[in-house]
């Protein structure tokens, strides 16, 4: 596994703070933070863990760790006035990271959209990711940030978990910009995530792609394996489904220019999932690697007749979603491999969450295990000849957790948000990554 990438991975909302710091303008979910009920411990990311200040001492924690590898994500409104000129403080402080990146001898993953749309574009006239509009809007902002870092980055992901933004924030209402509707209006602005996502990769590829291809980019999806838990047909009919409308709805158009027939049955008439010659040519082929955010599994069982049921698997965790159930990792690297043979995929997020009231929250040993046992399944992934090219783990830094603030810990550095300073203390689980990527990275 000599060339495999072992990196850490975090998010520009969830770290940097500095909401209005040199000239940064509002983000939804500034917006989103304002309003009381939305966060469920009243918190906001105005402060968070300070990055904006301190990353050089945060990237510091992430060499020392033997991470040669670091995802991080760029702050549309950081770093792009709201008159569509360029912020060129913001643009600057990312110049900077790079640079401390460079010294540190640690590669840049930069994910371009990491939820955090820029307020100006979220109005009654122009309704985010809902108008057609945004998606040459985006365009522009992927422009500069190609112009001002593409020489220095060798992987880009457009859109982080596109599923969960657009479902979450313009259906279900539980992240920003917290709108409810229908999923059926919802397809609208995942319609539009898609044709951003393909202009945007066929913009690098033309303009700013490294010589001989040597820069990638692709997206990533939040993704769970759905496994049948009976021997029923209905089950495994059932998990096969979930696979399809969870994941391959997203995977299928920027693979193979189109929606699964499943997807698009379920969701007949729809306008959004019809995609002209033109657009299904733009999308298909549309990424170098497949992204997966992978934290946990679900099963699939049958419920009576031909109806099935999700049930719980695994060992639970200090969020409600997540168990830990590492095999469910390498039959879902199997799925992915068999539905796509030869698509390079890399694990950008996994991790485990321990609560914020964790009575001995720098003695993680159940993050340790989570670790242990999934680290496991990505060595055997990769002996078993599965096109697994890198890991990041989620992550270095506690943070702000969207809805859940500070309530929710994955860091293998605990940050004292209850103190001014902030202060680092380095958890059982980073000692592991110390001795793990001393051996195997």
């Amino acid at each position: 596994m000599e060339s495999f990438q072992w990196g850490v991975a975090g998010a520009a909302y969830q770290i940097e703070g500095a909401h209005d710091a040199d000239g940064k303008a509002p983000s939804i979910w500034d917006d989103f933070c304002r309003k009381p009920g939305n966060i469920e411990d009243g918190t906001s990311a105005d402060i968070a863990c300070d990055f904006y200040h301190r990353y050089e001492e945060d990237i510091e924690l992430a060499r020392a760790a033997g991470f040669k590898h670091f995802r991080m994500s760029i702050s549309w409104p950081r770093v792009m006035r709201e008159d569509g000129l360029p912020n060129e403080p913001g643009i600057a402080f990312y110049s900077s990271v790079l640079d401390a990146l460079e010294k540190a001898n640690m590669t840049p993953c930069v994910t371009l959209y990491h939820w955090d749309l820029p307020s100006s574009l979220q109005t009654a006239d122009m309704p985010g990711w809902m108008s057609p509009k945004i998606v040459d809007i985006f365009v522009e902002y992927a422009t500069l940030c190609f112009t001002r870092f593409a020489s220095r980055v060798p992987m880009w992901i457009t859109f982080n978990e596109p599923a969960v933004f657009v479902f979450g924030g313009y259906q279900g209402g539980w992240n920003a910009p917290g709108i409810k509707q229908s999923v059926a209006e919802a397809l609208v602005a995942m319609r539009h995530v898609l044709l951003a996502h393909a202009k945007v990769v066929a913009l690098y590829r033309a303009r700013f792609q490294l010589g001989e291809k040597t820069g990638k980019i692709g997206i990533t999806l939040n993704t769970r394996h759905y496994t049948p838990v009976d021997a029923s047909d209905v089950a495994a009919k059932g998990a096969q489904q979930m696979l399809e409308d969870r994941i391959a709805s997203w995977s299928d158009p920027v693979l193979f220019g189109d929606f699964p027939s499943s997807f698009k049955a379920t969701h007949a008439g729809n306008l959004a999932l019809r995609l002209s010659q033109s657009e299904q040519e733009t999308l298909r082929g549309s990424i170098d690697f497949l992204g997966i955010n992978y934290y946990t599994t679900s099963g699939v069982e049958e419920a009576g007749g031909s109806s099935w049921k999700i049930v719980d698997l695994g060992e639970a965790s200090g969020a409600s979603w997540l168990r830990s159930y590492p095999s469910g990792l390498l039959l879902l690297l199997r799925w992915l491999s068999g539905r796509y043979p030869g698509l390079d995929i890399v694990i950008t997020e996994n991790g485990f969450c321990t609560p914020a009231n964790d009575p001995e929250p720098i003695k993680d040993d159940v993050r340790v295990r989570y670790y242990q046992d999934h680290t496991r399944v990505v060595k055997e992934a990769v002996a078993e000849g599965l096109p697994l090219r890198g890991y990041f783990a989620w992550t270095l830094l506690d943070n702000f957790e969207w809805a859940g603030g500070y309530k929710e810990r994955f860091g293998m550095v605990h940050v004292n948000f209850e103190d001014e300073a902030l202060a680092r203390t380095v958890k059982s689980s980073y000692r592991w990554w110390q001795n793990f990527l001393e051996q195997n990275a």
